[in-house]
């Protein structure tokens, strides 16, 4: 009997070992397991294999003349809806009870997108997949979901007018339109990586490798050296991938081709079954796991988001394990009565049915995602307790004029149009200060203003997120793939704003000055890490980061007092293990009596390296420094609540009622002790 595999339509017990081996790196990956850093390449694995058989049975029923686009939808409906919206379902219920308004109001919106087959635009649109903050978002692995079913609406159409055409060459058009694919997603990978990564134009490619392999495998036939050499290739080129990529790495791009190619190989390979490989893959766990890995793929995710929000923090090892272990047996249950009972030409569902019951859902889904983004998220659903809480948490950004809130690819060439005014005491008056710094700036913005309207002031706000103000500094959160995002020429351009403007005789420097020179993030940040370096430092080096935070200081202060500016620094925010407002309200959601505090000498010691930088920059350059800490840690915890009013927003930033509550403190008449007064 041949060992050769031809029929596209043979099952092949090693593509689902081939699931296997692109899940369990994703599930290791999103739980957390630090060695495989590439896990998440196993999509890109799930792309080339769903091309390959997705053209496989398309290219079949075409060269039979039994395609049909009403089946071929019947098929892809019975094995994506059922578990996918038994995930939606499970997932909307443990959210009404644990997610805050916000983060409700924005799961809604991911309903409506997955529903919809577009969450990969919503999630580019969002955030960057490796932000700490996409971790908070039950419904994020469905950005990959949304990329095959653009790809299924659009190739069967097109496979069909190939076939109708009779190009003989069939596969020559796919691959021109793969390469321009590749093409984008190498380009855009060094300049856009977020639309590199969810976009589909720039992830077809990786399907439409898996199309070229179905139409062609069938022409050549492998020795059996041949398929061990290729087979064992192919899963040299996955490992590689799974422990050598990663979030740092310029993705997908040209560093795609290598799972890609993996996969083509192991494919290809695997069509003679009597390699070690081809055997490796037939391992009946893997298969086991290889059959239930799209409900693995859509349970694991929501089950370690919300562990991480009840816990507000990282997950240890031993519960990732359980995690996995859990995710395991719950896609075991969904494979067996979700899956199963809608699979197959044996299934009691008929057509209609299944067409009726996929209305209905979408129907419902695509209802309850806007009612629950209108509605703010089901906010009837609080007690006053925490509604109140929620809304202390909302005013964070309702304080800060829209025109004043600067992000990376919101910023034009003109950085000097991003300057805004926020204080009109005295309308005639040119303004005599300037706030300048990152998203602490808009933090402590409220405190400011109360404190200038006291005394008559106009000011401005010059503030970009993420952007300190270190002149000549360059800011990354990829040690490898830097894009520059701004930062510096926005900061050179409100120096020279400064220069040219002699009425502003005080500048206050905000920064989230912990953050740039330790460069490592605290677990509650939900934020990438911090790289600087510039022309002394001329490659992101977290190590030399303090180093760069001195240079760029000294620099913006150097500067400042040239332009014969009084210059004030706001220090450093005593931060958090953990985002305290969505602590204390969770909290008291769950009605879960939670100590939450902040320990004082564990703040002081982070802070320790970047008081003294500022120490010794503000004594050299005659500059007034301010430190919150001196007005929030007075005892052994910082405060974080004052008469009811949370003092955070966040784990770093001050809510409006904390700045309010530092800098009423440090600028009243009985806290001179506390520094002198700001020279306005």
């Amino acid at each position: 009997m041949s060992a050769l595999k031809t029929g596209p339509s043979s099952y092949r017990r090693d593509i689902d070992g081939l699931r296997a081996i692109a899940v369990i790196p994703v599930v290791l990956f999103h739980a957390g397991i630090d060695s495989l850093s590439g896990g998440f390449v196993g999509v890109d694995v799930f792309f080339v294999i769903s091309g390959f058989l997705i053209t496989s049975i398309i290219y079949q029923d075409l060269q039979q003349g039994k395609f049909s686009l009403v089946r071929f939808y019947e098929r892809r409906i019975r094995r994506i809806f059922p578990a996918l919206f038994a995930t939606i379902a499970v997932t909307s219920l443990i959210a009404y009870f644990l997610l805050l308004p916000k983060e409700f109001r924005d799961y809604w919106q991911s309903v409506f997108a997955a529903t919809a087959f577009s969450s990969n635009f919503l999630f580019w649109l969002e955030a960057d997949y490796f932000d700490k903050a996409a971790e908070t978002k039950p419904l994020l692995h469905t950005w990959s979901l949304a990329v095959e079913e653009q790809f299924y609406l659009l190739f069967p159409l097109f496979l069909a007018t190939l076939v109708k055409m009779d190009i003989r060459r069939i596969y020559l058009p796919i691959l021109v339109i793969g390469g321009l694919s590749l093409g984008l997603s190498i380009g855009l990978s060094g300049q856009t990586p977020e639309a590199a990564f969810y976009l589909p134009h720039t992830r077809i490619w990786e399907l439409l490798a898996g199309s070229v392999l179905a139409l062609t495998i069938s022409r050549f036939s492998l020795s059996r050296t041949l398929a061990e050499l290729g087979s064992a290739s192919g899963l040299l080129l996955l490992i590689y991938a799974f422990v050598a990529i990663n979030e740092d790495s310029m993705f997908p791009g040209a560093l795609a081709l290598i799972p890609v190619l993996g996969t083509v190989l192991l494919i290809s390979s695997g069509a003679r079954s009597d390699n070690r490989v081809s055997h490796l893959l037939q391992f009946k766990p893997l298969v086991g796991i290889g059959l239930i890995s799209y409900s693995l793929y859509l349970w694991h995710w929501p089950l370690i988001v919300f562990t991480r929000l009840t816990l507000q923090r990282e997950l240890y090892l031993h519960e990732s394990i359980l995690l996995i272990l859990g995710s395991i047996g719950i896609a075991a249950l969904s494979w067996g009565f979700i899956e199963k009972p809608y699979r197959g030409s044996r299934s009691k569902i008929a057509r209609p049915a299944l067409f009726r019951q996929a209305a209905v859902a979408m129907t419902l889904a695509l209802s309850l995602g806007l009612a629950g983004h209108l509605s703010n998220g089901f906010a009837y659903r609080l007690s006053p307790d925490v509604a109140r809480i929620s809304e202390q948490m909302d005013t964070f950004w309702s304080r800060v004029p829209s025109d004043c809130i600067n992000k990376p690819g919101k910023l034009t060439s003109d950085y000097q149009a991003s300057i805004c005014n926020i204080s009109a005491i005295n309308a005639a008056a040119p303004p005599s200060y300037l706030i300048w710094g990152d998203s602490h700036a808009y933090a402590i913005l409220p405190g400011i203003q109360e404190y200038a309207d006291r005394l008559g002031e106009n000011g401005q706000l010059a503030a970009f997120t993420g952007c300190a103000p270190l002149l000549g500094v360059v800011r990354s959160t990829r040690k490898k793939g830097y894009r520059d995002n701004g930062c510096r020429e926005f900061n050179e351009s409100i120096a020279s704003y400064l220069e040219a403007n002699p009425n502003i005789r005080n500048v206050i420097l905000v920064g989230h000055w912990t953050l740039d020179v330790e460069g490592k993030r605290l677990p509650s940040e939900w934020q990438p890490d911090v790289y600087l370096f510039n022309e002394e430092n001329q490659l992101p080096d977290m190590a030399n980061n303090h180093l760069v935070v001195n240079q760029g200081l000294q620099a913006t202060l150097a500067r400042l007092t040239l332009a014969d500016k009084a210059v004030t620094i706001i220090g450093p925010v005593p931060q958090a293990d953990m985002d305290v407002a969505a602590a204390v309200s969770r909290a008291a959601m769950l009605g879960i009596d939670r100590k939450i505090e902040i320990n004082a000498a564990t703040a002081m010691q982070r802070m320790q390296r970047t008081l003294a930088i500022l120490d010794e920059a503000s004594k050299a350059y005659s500059a007034t420094l301010i430190l919150p800490h001196t007005e929030l840690c007075q005892t052994s915890s910082c405060r974080i609540i004052e008469n009811g009013e949370l003092l955070y927003f966040d784990a770093d930033h001050l809510s409006p009622a904390g700045a309010s509550y530092v800098i009423s403190g440090i600028t009243s008449a009985d806290k001179s002790s506390a520094g002198p007064l700001w020279p306005l």
